[in-house]
């Protein structure tokens, strides 16, 4: 039997990806702006590569009025 077990991304990883901070991932877990996130244990975080992509195709905008009222 072959376990689909998935690999999942630490914070500096994510931060990589999406060419922001650690901190600014940090702030975003706390305000709820970014990508959807695990805790394992009391101190670990991970992030699923679904949910990193689902984020950053989420903030793709055609122009630069979508990208304000998706702001407001």
């Amino acid at each position: 039997m072959i376990l689909n077990i998935p690999t999942y991304l630490k914070t500096d990883q994510v931060a990589a990806i999406l060419g922001v901070s650690v901190r600014t991932l940090e702030n975003w877990r706390s305000t709820g702006g970014g990508p959807r996130f695990m805790r394992v244990g009391k101190r670990a975080v991970r992030y699923r590569p679904e949910d990193v992509q689902a984020f950053a195709e989420g903030m793709t905008f055609a122009n630069t009025g979508e990208a304000q009222a998706a702001a407001a």
